[in-house]
């Protein structure tokens, strides 16, 4: 196990800087999301297909940057809002909608609207704001929710916005999966888009698994890895036929340890928390909240309200509350999950994957839940 010094480019969701092997998927993915648009009535469309672990993820989210930066570029007045959704995550279509919203609105309550609504409102919201969005729906697969009543909206805009509106959103929209996902494919042509006219990604040859490998080692430790490393996970991962997502799980494997990130590693130091960037109250909220080792975020904003109150300052707002639980879960500390509520309502719900590093609480394991602690026996000192 070894200390890394940017643990965080070892999360799923990093993006690096440079993709390898994928340069002419970047190009034909350009042309399909033209700036500026060359049609206002419906938002401009690109389709990203592949095997699992061949980057369609990594390609689709580098695109969506892409026009965001080509819109700043441009003069854009209004900076473009970026809305990935891991569709594969979410729960139906309803979470997907959730999620679109949360991408404008973090603290936003989907408890009681449908989808059809909540739609409506992410499209009223860009076009209140003048804000473009490029929306990425990825990770796209044969047991992927229902993404019809997302499309309608986005291809049809005007259907949901007031009457009187001159122009829908600017929008650029990008599906990103894997070639198997027929129900998705399927609804998308129902939806009127043009799925032939997709960019196919080849699976990834053992050359570039190693780059890939030995690229992220690189940046996650600050040198070097140790000799052959990536050359033996790229063997096992292309022997397997697992792809790049899984040799990056399999070097996290290798630096991190058997154990996960925290256990017995050095950011279990009492200096975590600095380096996480996160308020050590937020962090006992946290453990206070997950007395079971899972719980939802209204109770962790609860209960981090009521210890800042304690403390004599203002709780966190909700736009940086959520991008500490965002931070959490790319450490691994967490696991998020949206769940279906009442009467059409989502919830956030938290696992607690790993003890908090550095956090209020002693970290001695029990296998048992005790009153103020967490499953993982974290009690006052």
């Amino acid at each position: 196990m070894l200390r890394p010094d940017h643990p965080e480019v070892l999360a799923p969701d990093w993006i690096p800087p440079v993709l390898v092997g994928r340069s002419e998927a970047l190009e034909a993915l350009r042309r399909q999301l033209p700036v500026p648009r060359s049609q206002r009535t419906r938002p401009e469309v690109a389709i990203l297909k592949g095997p699992p672990g061949s980057g369609t993820s990594v390609v689709a989210r580098r695109a969506g940057l892409g026009v965001v930066e080509r819109l700043r570029q441009s003069g854009e007045p209004t900076p473009a809002l970026f809305a990935p959704v891991r569709v594969r995550w979410a729960a139906g279509p309803l979470g997907i909608a959730t999620e679109l919203m949360h991408r404008l609105d973090p603290s936003f309550c989907a408890h009681g609207f449908s989808v059809p609504q909540l739609m409506a409102g992410f499209l009223r919201r860009l076009l209140h704001s003048a804000r473009p969005a490029v929306v990425l729906l990825d990770d796209l697969g044969a047991d992927c929710a229902d993404i019809g009543p997302i499309l309608g909206p986005l291809l049809a805009p005007n259907r949901f916005l007031p009457e009187g509106a001159d122009s829908p959103p600017n929008l650029w929209l990008l599906l990103a999966g894997t070639e198997g996902a027929e129900a998705c494919w399927t609804r998308a042509r129902a939806a009127g888009i043009t799925v032939d006219a997709a960019v196919v990604l080849p699976g990834y040859r053992q050359r570039e698994v190693e780059a890939i490998v030995r690229d992220r080692a690189r940046r996650a430790l600050g040198r070097e890895a140790p000799e052959g490393w990536a050359k033996e996970i790229a063997e096992h991962a292309t022997f397997h036929g697992i792809g790049a997502r899984q040799a990056i799980e399999l070097l996290r494997g290798e630096i991190f340890g058997p154990a996960g990130i925290f256990p017995g590693s050095p950011y279990a130091a009492p200096s975590a928390a600095v380096r996480l960037a996160v308020e050590p109250r937020l962090l006992e909220a946290i453990e206070r909240a997950a007395c079971s080792g899972a719980t939802l975020l209204r109770d962790v904003k609860q209960w981090e309200a009521r210890l800042a109150r304690s403390e004599g300052v203002r709780p966190l707002p909700s736009t940086t509350l959520w991008r500490r639980i965002v931070r959490l879960e790319a450490a691994g500390v967490l696991r998020r999950e949206v769940r279906t509520g009442g009467s059409g309502g989502t919830q956030s719900r938290l696992e607690l994957v790993h003890p908090i590093p550095g956090g209020p609480f002693a970290t001695a394991r029990s296998g048992t839940p005790r009153a103020g602690g967490s499953s993982f026996g974290l009690e006052r000192p």
